[in-house]
């Protein structure tokens, strides 16, 4: 997911696809949290399922039938993040894995159509607490076998303003 300056939202798929207008629902969804500031996600396009869990089945359909209204108000999608590559003018593809993940963190997400999910370290990694987490979570406990992926790559970050 690329943001411009402007809020505005252009999401393309691992293959480079354009996809941003299959999915309207994230149009400008990250505007007030970026305030004006262009910025790189790494993520994954999901549709939730009665269950609160992603369904690929759900998800495919809304992808190959596009946005319909139905399918806007029935299967609306959610784009869980867990990469930053761009914030402002600052590239950090080359910045370690944990620290950027705090900088994604740090952002104040507010839209129910974006989700950061919990980050495990090794200090927070054990059996204990990941099997605690995974019992007592909600849809963030789900697996990538029911996502597709819209990514976009490192070489997407582009380091002019004008890229977004």
């Amino acid at each position: 997911m690329r943001v411009g300056p402007d809020g505005t939202t252009r999401l393309t798929s691992r293959l480079g696809n354009e996809i941003t207008t299959i999915y309207p629902d994230l149009r400008s969804v990250l505007a007030e949290t970026l305030a004006g500031r262009p910025a790189v996600f790494d993520g994954e396009l999901v549709v939730l399922g009665q269950d609160g869990r992603p369904d690929f089945q759900l998800m495919q359909s809304r992808h190959q039938r596009g946005p319909t209204a139905e399918l806007l108000r029935t299967a609306p999608v959610t784009y869980i993040m867990f990469d930053l590559l761009r914030l402002g003018e600052q590239v950090l593809v080359t910045t370690p894995y944990t620290r950027r993940r705090e900088l994604l963190a740090d952002l104040p997400v507010s839209s129910p159509r974006v989700a950061v999910p919990r980050h495990f370290t090794a200090e927070t990694s054990t059996r204990t607490n990941c099997s605690r987490w995974s019992r007592n979570s909600d849809w963030r406990g789900w697996s990538p076998s029911g996502s597709s992926r819209a990514t976009t790559r490192a070489n997407e970050a582009g380091t002019g303003s004008n890229d977004h």
